[in-house]
C-alpha cells in the first residue's frame, strides 16, 4: 500500500496503478472532506480537483451520469472494482490451466526422460547415468540394488512405463510446477492492466 492519502493529495496524476488503491484514498479524502465539515454541494469540486489529471480522464471516459459526487464515486468505485475483479480471474485461470497442462505434459514427458539417462525399456544402458546411480547404488548397499530404491523404481519404470501411483506423483510435480509458473505468467498479465488505461484514446 501506497502513502497515506490526504484531502491535499491527488488520486492519480499519471497512467498507472493508483499510488493508493482508490477504496482507501476515497475512504480517506471523505474522513478528510467530513472533519472540514465540507458542504455537500462543494465536494464534486473539490474531488475533481484532487483526482490528478489521469483520474479526470478516466471519470470522463466512463458511462453514466458523473455530474453529482456521488455519481462521480459510485461510477470510480465500479470501475475499480471491475478492473480487480478481472486481474483475479485471470490470475486465478492461468493458475488452473497451468496445472492442467503441467500434468499431462509431464506424464508424457517421463518415459522420454527416463530413456534419456540411461532407463531404457531393454534395461540400464551402458555408460549412462543410469549405469552410474546403480553402480553408486550397489556399492552403498553392499552389493546389490535394493528393492524399494530410487535406482529400482526408475530401472522398473523404464522398463514397463510409470505405474499408476508413480504416473500421480509425476502429474501431481508436474501440475505444481505448471500452475507456478502460469500463476506467475497470470500476474503479469493482470499487472497489464493497471496501465491499460494508458492506451486509450478519449
Amino acid at each position: 500500500m501506497g502513502a497515506a492519502p490526504s484531502a491535499s493529495s491527488f488520486f492519480l496524476e499519471k497512467p498507472g496503478k493508483p499510488p493508493v488503491p482508490w477504496s482507501d484514498w476515497i475512504s480517506e479524502f471523505e474522513r478528510r472532506l467530513d472533519e472540514e465539515s465540507c458542504p455537500e454541494e462543494q465536494r464534486a469540486a473539490r474531488l475533481l480537483a484532487h483526482l490528478g489529471e489521469e483520474g479526470r480522464r478516466i471519470l470522463r471516459s466512463l458511462p453514466g451520469p458523473t455530474d453529482s459526487y456521488t455519481e462521480m464515486v459510485g461510477a470510480l468505485t465500479a470501475y475499480y472494482n471491475r478492473k480487480e475483479q478481472r486481474k483475479k480471474i485471470i490470475i486465478a485461470a492461468a493458475t488452473v490451466g497451468g496445472a492442467l497442462v503441467g500434468g499431462v505434459g509431464a506424464v508424457v514427458a517421463a518415459p522420454f526422460v527416463l530413456a534419456g539417462i540411461g532407463f531404457t525399456t531393454a534395461g540400464i544402458a551402458a555408460g549412462s547415468l543410469a549405469a552410474s546411480m546403480m553402480s553408486s547404488a550397489a556399492i552403498a548397499s553392499g552389493g546389490g540394488v535394493a528393492a524399494g530404491s530410487l535406482v529400482a523404481i526408475l530401472q522398473s519404470a523404464g522398463a514397463v512405463g510409470l505405474s499408476a501411483a508413480a504416473s500421480a506423483a509425476v502429474a501431481g510435480a508436474g501440475a505444481a510446477a505448471g500452475a507456478a509458473a502460469a500463476g506467475t505468467a497470470g500476474a503479469l498479465g493482470a499487472k497489464a492492466i493497471d496501465g491499460e488505461d494508458k492506451d486509450k484514446d478519449i
